[in-house]
């Protein structure tokens, strides 16, 4: 499967607002339990899959696993450490093969739209869980970790990207460096000031209304809004409806 370089990296979030992948690349999905998160990355898992490939993390061995296991196949769609690790692994290999064919290419500014290749998104579910379940096995953890940083700070160009998905971004688990990285910021449901200021950063005088679950806050630097706005997560009415398209995309 190939792209055109003149392919639009935009998705629409909302009727206002649309990320572009490829300018603001990488996105950070927070909420407490029953904000809505795993729905959005269904949706934003459709979108992905209409633009190339994907790469399902599931540690919770839930639903977004479920859905990505029968879309993608069990190696694409995984939930145990050490697939989790074989799966970052492969994506900083499949960077540094892009790498070397623009640099074969000799030609300076390009990218992967360039060389027609499909973009690849990673989507994380549960980070923090995650790091929390590897936490006793330091190899494994500053493997993920080293891996995670090159997906994060130089997939843009070669077209590789990642969307993490956990409840709080607490600096423990993702430090600031990285989490700054990531273009598309977004909460889901009610969230407490803490949980606003990691995401965010901070915003003087701005104030965090109450939001139900599937409503929240976004923030797309560079897109003319200086503070979160509010928005709506796109509805799915049927989950399996929706893995049904997405099988037929597979096609």
């Amino acid at each position: 499967m190939s792209i055109d370089k003149n392919i639009d990296t935009k998705i629409p979030i909302d009727r206002q607002i649309t990320w572009d992948y490829f300018e603001k690349p990488h996105a950070l999905v927070s909420g407490i339990t029953g904000g809505g998160k795993s729905y959005f990355a269904m949706y934003l898992f459709y979108r992905l899959l209409q633009c190339g490939e994907v790469r399902i993390i599931d540690p919770k061995h839930a639903d977004l696993w479920q859905a990505g296991n029968i879309v993608l196949g069990e190696k694409n769609s995984v939930f145990l450490p050490n697939q989790i690790c074989r799966i970052l692994r492969e994506t900083c290999e499949e960077i540094d093969r892009r790498y070397d064919l623009m640099s074969s290419a000799a030609r300076l500014g390009m990218s992967y739209l360039d060389l027609k290749l499909q973009p690849v998104t990673l989507i994380f579910d549960e980070f923090a869980a995650f790091f929390a379940s590897v936490s006793q096995n330091k190899k494994l953890k500053d493997e993920a970790d080293k891996y995670l940083r090159k997906i994060i700070l130089t997939g843009r160009q070669a077209g590789v990207y990642i969307v993490i998905l956990m409840q709080k971004p607490a600096a423990e688990v993702i430090s600031t460096d990285v989490r700054d990285q990531l273009g598309m910021r977004v909460t889901l449901g009610a969230m407490d000031d803490g949980g606003y200021r990691m995401v965010f950063g901070s915003q003087d005088g701005f104030v965090y209304h109450y939001r139900p679950s599937g409503s929240g806050y976004i923030f797309i630097p560079g897109e003319g809004y200086q503070t979160p706005q509010v928005f709506d997560a796109p509805y799915i009415s049927d989950l399996q409806e929706l893995v049904d398209r997405m099988k037929s995309l597979k096609k």
